[in-house]
């Protein structure tokens, strides 16, 4: 069992990859077969490349201007998911 952070899932499924963002959870592999619990998903259908790659700017931006822990930390975690939406975006072009 480990850890996952926010990130991107691909997965085969009938020949189709089906891509999905993770956010944050647990992974166990055992006998050949995978579990995931995850706090969340996001589903990446409605996901557009040029959206998603201005939402990764404006959190780029609201990092750089956090002044406490707690918005830093917050900031840190929407620049994890706007990442995330970004290359799920590529993986759907």
């Amino acid at each position: 069992v480990t850890a996952l952070d926010i990130g991107v899932l691909r997965i085969k499924y009938e020949q189709k990859w089906l891509v999905i963002i993770l956010f944050g959870g647990f992974v166990e592999v055992k006998d050949n077969q995978v579990t995931i619990v995850s706090n969340d998903i996001e589903d990446t259908a409605k996901i557009k490349f040029e959206t998603a790659k201005a939402e990764l700017t404006e959190a780029f931006q609201t990092l750089d201007v956090a002044q406490t822990v707690k918005e830093k930390i917050r900031a840190s975690e929407e620049l994890k998911k706007a990442s995330a939406r970004v290359q799920a975006a590529m993986y759907l072009q």
